[in-house]
């Protein structure tokens, strides 16, 4: 079926078939696991070995072109240090909102699920670094800014965008990052297109995801990022990020003109993907 659509259309159906096959695989194998009384590090360790074949597999079967020469281009050496000024503006300058917006759940009733215990050695840690850092962001941007962000490329630049992170922060499942994450999308896509590549995207993800995998095995206290220091360093980074990709007058890497409508991502295909990751999110708040 996906070899007679086009566009937008067919990412929609991209990121809606990739999402429900996510989920059946997350289910499938959790369930197993729990038969075999797996212990909370080999659940996330395994989910997210999982969960990175099933992008890749979306990759591999969705790509028209090599992976290599349309996603994973060189990049100018500024666009790794936006890179570097993005991972680090978003966790200190903004790292805080995923706490206050887990609070603001808990204070209207909702219920915020515990962090799981995966952090206890050295190794641990290492293999954390991989699975829950490494994976997700070479994955992740592969599919997200690669893939989905390239099915939308021609129906504007800005809709582009707005889906992608939207479609990015929903993913995720968790209410307490869907802002984080919706905002993170936001940034991490318009570096692609300023770039012309994924490659500065992996890394930003990759150091936003270990930084914070860092200050959780060092136990960090969370009032760290709610330090008015912490929050305007951070604030000053992503203002030098948006001072580096906007202040140049060059044109976005995507075709000239409007020549398809974000609609066409949305129907039929992409709203069934957009609620089934909403009502994800939503069940994960309800109180048991």
């Amino acid at each position: 079926m996906e070899g007679n659509l086009k566009g937008a259309k067919r990412g929609g159906f991209i990121y809606t078939a990739t999402l429900l096959l996510f989920l059946a695989v997350a289910i499938i194998s959790r369930n197993v696991l729990n038969a075999f009384h797996a212990s909370e590090v080999v659940l996330y360790a395994v989910n997210s070995v999982l969960t990175f074949a099933v992008f890749i597999t979306a990759v591999v079967l969705s790509a028209k072109k090599s992976v290599k020469t349309v996603y994973i281009r060189k990049c100018a050496y500024v666009h790794l240090f936006a890179a570097l000024l993005l991972a680090f503006g978003m966790l200190l300058g903004l790292g805080f909102v995923n706490y206050t917006v887990s609070d603001v759940v808990k204070n209207l009733g909702g219920r915020i699920p515990p962090e799981p215990q995966i952090l206890n050695n050295a190794f641990q840690f290492v293999l954390f670094s991989v699975v829950l850092c490494l994976l997700p962001a070479v994955g992740e941007e592969l599919f997200f800014r690669g893939v989905v962000a390239e099915s939308v490329s021609k129906a504007g630049k800005v809709s582009g965008i707005f889906t992608v992170a939207l479609c990015f922060a929903l993913y995720h499942g968790s209410v307490s990052q869907l802002v984080y994450q919706f905002i993170y999308g936001l940034g991490l896509g318009v570096l692609a297109l300023k770039a012309k590549s994924i490659i500065p995207t992996i890394i930003a993800h990759f150091v936003n995801n270990f930084m914070a995998l860092a200050l959780e095995y060092f136990k960090v206290p969370n009032s760290f990022l709610f330090y008015p220091i912490t929050i305007i360093v951070g604030i000053s980074l992503l203002i030098l990020f948006a001072v580096i990709i906007f202040v140049p007058r060059e044109k976005f890497a995507v075709a000239s003109g409007k020549t398809e409508s974000i609609k066409d991502f949305y129907i039929p295909f992409g709203i069934i993907g957009i609620f089934a990751a909403a009502l994800m999110v939503a069940l994960s708040v309800l109180p048991l």
